[in-house]
């Protein structure tokens, strides 16, 4: 396994909660042009695009951007920008797993399902994501998340293993993907 994400690895099992930073250019400021490339790109590239919510879909990649680097304060950037333009994309029948991902975990979540229709949403999800196109990082993330929700039932631990196994599997390959600063638990 590469070394720089044993860590991650061991952290994924732990149930830790996992933050990739954005490399620092020569100014050393953040560099976003990987996670745009890997969000906002991808979309382009891979994702269920319709014109009903292209607009929408894209505001958001565009929004989660400086979230997932970590360089927006996420609670308001996820209330201000992120959540509208999700809901908005999923409203308009998005049905990009990326997308749809994003709009669980950060719209439509929580009080709104038990833990059981979780569950099922990412039964269905996680396979969806792993037949994308989408970066393994993207892939992961979709993963992880759907084995902790079935992990959370505590019915089906072989399945969750097996999730948990594909998980690392894409987080060993996102190194190919593109800067890989190391991992923050």
């Amino acid at each position: 396994m590469n070394p720089r994400c044993l860590g991650a690895c061991a952290g994924l099992l732990l149930g830790v909660p996992l933050a990739f930073p954005a490399p620092a250019d020569a100014a050393g400021q953040p560099d976003l042009s990987w996670y745009r490339a890997t969000l906002v790109q991808g979309y382009e590239k891979h994702g269920r695009k319709d014109a009903k919510w292209d607009t929408e879909a894209r505001a958001a990649f565009e929004s989660y951007v400086p979230i997932k680097a970590g360089v927006a304060t996420a609670s308001d950037a996820i209330d201000r920008t992120l959540a509208p333009h999700l809901k908005a994309a999923v409203d308009a029948g998005c049905d990009d797993p990326y997308v749809q991902y994003l709009h669980l975990r950060f719209v439509g979540s929580g009080a709104t399902r038990t833990v059981q229709e979780t569950a099922e949403v990412y039964r269905g999800l996680v396979p969806r994501m792993q037949a994308s196109g989408y970066a393994a990082m993207c892939r992961f993330y979709v993963t992880l998340r759907g084995s902790q929700a079935l992990a959370a039932l505590r019915t089906e631990p072989g399945k969750v293993a097996e999730m948990r196994g594909q998980a690392i599997g894409y987080l060993n390959g996102r190194v190919g993907e593109g800067p890989c600063q190391g991992v923050r638990a």
